[in-house]
């Protein structure tokens, strides 16, 4: 939460229509300022040895909004990141952007705060990328003993991205992702996504576990096309809440469309073919990417509901409830109750289990305990 004081600051700032070149560390930077707009420059060609971007929002920076820029042969082409002992930027807001050959196009990052022990962030929230582009990034030797990403986030939370386009051209860096979330990242919305041409990445996108792994990652909406010949979308050790919802994969006939560890991540309406398997889920093969629905189910039912996480009510009304782990209902109404673990009541009516035992069943009845 370490700020200037905002007398200090600079603010309602327009950088519009600029060239920069040959710079040693950033051709734009802002720190500590806000009400910032930057739109209409080029940023090219930094003369290497660090962490030379093309646009950096760094410490302190809030309400900036980029639109309409390009940027060229860079460490990175765009970040947003803030160093461990500084309020991170929020409220950025990127649209339009090009990026051309950069190391890493877009890098989203609050150093210091990445690592398990390391303190969470107070400050590393809100980021919007909307119709931003990649275009062959690769290791250009800007930044020496680096490696390249077309996108990466690390320790923020509420980032959306929008619209987003990774074009390879077959010689990106082997076993690298393409698209990393990492590091504490929370929230994070991975939406309309396009990515072909990158034949060795580790995978096309990539959500690490770990230790500090992140939480509430969504993937939807994602297209996938001669890319990655290991895998699709993979996920990480020990990431429980990750959802993945439409996406047509296809790959170069190796390797997984979707990798997981676990069987804990939402997986709706993907499909993937041209791969060994269309989907790898705890060491198990499968032909077809499979749906699963995490959280109390209801289908097709009105007046009813799964209460429990591990539940679920089908073809039921009337105010009939599914209370346990591993209680169900079928086929039921007027006031029908599954209480019990591994308890269930089927095509009745006025019924319910017992709560506190298990194993139960009602069948074909009306107005039964059991």
């Amino acid at each position: 939460g370490v700020r200037v004081n905002e007398e200090l600051e600079s603010k309602y700032i327009h950088i519009d229509n600029c060239e920069a070149s040959g710079f040693g560390d950033d051709g734009i930077t802002t720190h500590h300022s806000r009400y910032l707009v930057i739109t209409n420059n080029y940023c090219h060609h930094a003369t290497g040895g660090g962490n030379n971007n093309g646009i950096e929002i760094d410490d302190g920076s809030q309400h900036v909004m980029l639109d309409n820029n390009m940027t060229e042969e860079n460490y990175g082409g765009v970040e947003v990141k803030a160093h461990g002992n500084s309020s991170a930027p929020n409220n950025v807001m990127i649209s339009n952007h090009m990026s051309i050959k950069d190391s890493r196009a877009y890098n989203i990052r609050h150093i210091g705060h990445h690592r398990a022990g390391d303190p969470i962030s107070k400050t590393a929230h809100s980021v919007i990328l909307n119709n931003c582009s990649a275009i062959t990034p690769y290791d250009n030797k800007v930044y020496p003993g680096t490696t390249p990403r077309a996108l990466v986030i690390s320790g923020y939370r509420n980032v959306q991205v929008n619209g987003y386009t990774a074009v390879g051209d077959g010689t990106y860096t082997a076993n690298m992702p393409v698209v990393a979330v990492q590091f504490m990242s929370n929230n994070i919305m991975l939406n309309n996504i396009n990515i072909t041409g990158f034949k060795n990445s580790q995978a096309d996108i990539k959500v690490f576990g770990g230790s500090n792994r992140g939480k509430k990652i969504t993937i939807s909406n994602v297209n996938i096309w001669n890319s990655s010949a290991n895998r699709g979308i993979a996920g990480g050790g020990g990431i429980y809440d990750l959802r993945i919802i439409n996406a047509s994969l296809q790959g170069q006939g190796t390797g997984n469309g979707v990798e997981l560890y676990n069987n804990t991540a939402e997986v709706i309406g993907v499909n993937a073919e041209n791969y060994n398997n269309a989907a790898y889920i705890t060491n198990k093969a499968y032909r077809v990417v499979p749906t699963a629905v995490k959280g109390g189910f209801s289908g097709g039912s009105t007046g009813a509901g799964a209460i429990a996480e591990r539940s679920a009510v089908i073809a039921t009304t009337g105010n009939s409830y599914a209370h346990s782990d591993r209680s169900w209902l079928a086929g039921v109404g007027a006031g029908s109750h599954a209480h019990g673990s591994r308890s269930s009541v089927m095509n009745s009516l006025e019924s319910e289990t017992l709560p506190g035992a298990y194993c139960q069943t009602i069948v074909n009845s009306r107005g039964v305990k059991s």
